[in-house]
Order: structure tokens, then C-alpha cells, then sequence
């Protein structure tokens, strides 16, 4: 049995200099970045990160990559209006999160299609058809779109005609959504192998190191933070796939880690969310305020101080991301899978009861809220001025705010896609 001091025990794989991985990573069709180092734990924090993860209008990944915040640009006040919708062929669940760049949202769906559909009116501009269900967010830049599939193949194509420009076979399935370490391609797969790929397609490397990984590699200088299924939390380099740090949480970690200002935030199987210290793999606190064996899938948003997750005890969490206290809970209708974005002050997240939510960050209350078909357990995207959305059944929701006054979205009306 394992004893509560063993849940909590820190182990120390390896000790090493972590390089730094400074400047922005200039791409065709996005800039992501692991922004410059923030102060270790600051009295006040920022409002947001010092620099931007990518050009204002995109985002190019899972909770817009990098140190994976999940935070979106400026974006008006609720109420919302409904833009346009997008229905998929043959109604294939839309679980996996999209990602926004040069107005063309990327986004796969559980029968396997991928498509890229116009941000401006929701039309089809092409369509490519993987040999299964996709369930991880694309990564999208240097002109590639990048994502795997549930048969283990991992595919990169072009972003302007959908045509298939190389794939690899990682032999089991691919729900890791990819992130950008400087200029290559990282993510993992349920057999607990991480790998690092470039654009054309070259296997830099490939390490087995846990037996599932679920969640999207954050991206912390020149460090990969993974959470996996056997417990453990690790930090490996970008650069050979070496194992640094290990961490044992106690539970089963299904999410991808938050590497924000205030430590690295990660939820569990068993109803807690961690935080550690990235520089000495110290546990920074706690929070158990989500209940025994209610797992948290989502991913950790994180601004303002405030870290913010959802879990399957139906409700959404804010947490204050220096210690750990916790700041507000709204009970939804259903399992919060989906990994809230943060925007403006404002939270968009969608619940398994059906529901799309926008609540306000400081104090949880519901600002708005609209009634899809089915169950939510898509993680929102809000950039460009507009919060998308996806359900069960295969639709995919764009919002814009209702005045026109408040949204920096191109008016659909004879505007070209």
C-alpha cells in the first residue's frame, strides 16, 4: 500500500544546468515562444506573461503552447453572439481542442477528418482524411499543421491545401498535443514515449519514459515539463530527450502541466492539484478541495495569480496560484474535461452538462452561458476577437461578442475568407 509520505516523495533523477532557451522563434505562419524567465514567485504577479507566446490574432496549439497558460487576446464582454457553426460530415465528436492561425481554424474530429474551416464565415477551405479518430490539438507553424492519431501515426500537412507532406509511425496512439520547442515538434503517446521531430519530418529523438502519456509537454526554457500516467512529473531536455528531474505526485497525472510564474500546476487522478518548484522540484502546495478519485483532465489556465481548472466533480476551480488557497469554485451540470481559457478577466470554458460558460476570473460569476446540442468537452480557444468552441456531435461553435463596437473580428458580412 502506499503510504501517504511515499504519495509525496520527490525524486531526484538527475540534477543538471538547465539551458536556457532565450528570443523569439520567428515561423511563416505563427511566432511561438518560451517567453523570457519571470521572477521566482513575485509578491504582486503580472497580469500576464512578459512576452506574448505568438502573434496576437493566432493560437497555434493546445492552451496556445509554450508554457501552455491558456491565455487568449482581448476580447469584449458577454453576452456573446453566435457567428457561425460549423457542422462535421457524419456528426464525428469534436473533443480535441483546434488551433486559430491566419484566420483558419485547424481542427480533427473521432472519425478521423481533419479540416481547416475559415474563421471569418465557418466554410470548408479543405479537408484530410487520417487513418483514425483524432483526439489531440494540431500544432500549427511554419506553414505545417502537425497532430497525431489514435493508430499511433503522426502526420505533418501543408496549412494551405491540406495535402500530406510526410508522416511517422509511433505505434501507439497519440493524444499528446504537440507543442514547439525552438524549431521542432514535441509530444508523446500512450505507450509513455516522448519524441522531438523537425518540420520535414527527421526523429531527432525518442525515449521511453512513463507507461502512458496523455497530456502536452510544457515547454519551460530549454526544458520539457511531462506528466504521465505512472505518477510521475518530469523535466526533459529539449534538446536529447534526457530525463532531468522526477517527480512523484501520488496520483496518475492525465493533464499537461501550466508552467506559470508561480511553479509548475498539474491536476490529478484523485481529486488534488500540485504545485511544484521547476528550479528545485520543491512542492509549493496543495489543493484538495476537488474530491477523492474525481480526476482532473483539464489542463491548468493561469492569470492574474490565478490558476484555474476544471475537474469531474462537475465543477470549475480557481486557485491563487502563489499558495496555494483556494478562491472560488462554480458547479456546472457535467465533467469539466475541457481546459478553460482565460481572457480579459474573463473565464470560457465548456462543461459535459452542454453548456459553454464565460464567468468572471476574480470571482466566479456566471456572465454568460449558451446551450450547445450535446456535451462540451472541447477546450475553448478565444483569440482574434471571437471564443470558439466545439460539442459531441460534431459541431463547432464561434462566438463573438454582441456589440460590434467590442470585437476585433472582421465582419462576416462580403468579407473574404
Amino acid at each position: 500500500m502506499v503510504t501517504r509520505a511515499q504519495r509525496h516523495a520527490i525524486i531526484i533523477a538527475g540534477v543538471g544546468v538547465l539551458t536556457v532557451a532565450a528570443g523569439m522563434l520567428a515561423v511563416a505562419f505563427s511566432e511561438l515562444s518560451d517567453d523570457a524567465r519571470p521572477a521566482r514567485r513575485p509578491a504582486t504577479p503580472p497580469a500576464g506573461i512578459p512576452q506574448q507566446l505568438t502573434r496576437e490574432g493566432d493560437w497555434p496549439a493546445f492552451h496556445r503552447g509554450g508554457r501552455l497558460l491558456g491565455q487568449g487576446d482581448a476580447i469584449g464582454p458577454p453576452p456573446m453572439s453566435l457567428r457561425w457553426t460549423f457542422k462535421t460530415e457524419g456528426g464525428g465528436f469534436v473533443r480535441c481542442s483546434a488551433a486559430v492561425v491566419g484566420r483558419t481554424v485547424f481542427v480533427g474530429d473521432g472519425e478521423g477528418t481533419f479540416r481547416a474551416v475559415s474563421l471569418t464565415d465557418g466554410s470548408l477551405r479543405w479537408r484530410f482524411q487520417a487513418g483514425a479518430a483524432l483526439e489531440c490539438t494540431p500544432l500549427v507553424v511554419g506553414g505545417r499543421v502537425f497532430f497525431g492519431d489514435t493508430q499511433g501515426l503522426f502526420y505533418a500537412l501543408s496549412a494551405d491545401t491540406g495535402n500530406k507532406l510526410w508522416s511517422d509511425d509511433c505505434r501507439k496512439e497519440i493524444v499528446s498535443s504537440p507543442n514547439l520547442f525552438q524549431r521542432n515538434i514535441v509530444f508523446g503517446n500512450s505507450d509513455g514515449w516522448a519524441f522531438c521531430y523537425t518540420q520535414q519530418g527527421r526523429r531527432v529523438w525518442g525515449v521511453k519514459l512513463a507507461d502512458r502519456i496523455n497530456g502536452s509537454p510544457a515547454v519551460r526554457d530549454g526544458t520539457l515539463w511531462i506528466g504521465s500516467c505512472d505518477h510521475m512529473l518530469r523535466a526533459v531536455s529539449g534538446a536529447d530527450g534526457s530525463e532531468q528531474i522526477s517527480i512523484d505526485a501520488g496520483e496518475y497525472l492525465a493533464a499537461a502541466p501550466a508552467a506559470t510564474p508561480d511553479g509548475l500546476i498539474i491536476g490529478g487522478y484523485n481529486g488534488k492539484v500540485f504545485c511544484y518548484d521547476p528550479d528545485t522540484a520543491v512542492p509549493l502546495w496543495t489543493y484538495d478541495r476537488i474530491g477523492r478519485e474525481m480526476l482532473t483532465y483539464a489542463s491548468a489556465a493561469w492569470a492574474d495569480g490565478i490558476a484555474v481548472v476544471g475537474a469531474r466533480d462537475h465543477c470549475v476551480h480557481a486557485i491563487d496560484s502563489r499558495t496555494g488557497r483556494p478562491l472560488w469554485r462554480f458547479s456546472t451540470g457535467g465533467d469539466v474535461d475541457g481546459s478553460p481559457a482565460l481572457a480579459g478577466g474573463r473565464v470560457y470554458v465548456g462543461s459535459r452538462d452542454g453548456r459553454f460558460y464565460v464567468l468572471d476570473l476574480h470571482d466566479g460569476r456566471e456572465l454568460w452561458s449558451y446551450r450547445a446540442e450535446a456535451r462540451i468537452s472541447f477546450s475553448p480557444v478565444v483569440t482574434a476577437g471571437l471564443a470558439l468552441v466545439g460539442d459531441e456531435d460534431g459541431n463547432l461553435y464561434c462566438f463573438e461578442p454582441a456589440s460590434p463596437q467590442t470585437t476585433g473580428a472582421e465582419p462576416p458580412a462580403g468579407s473574404p475568407p
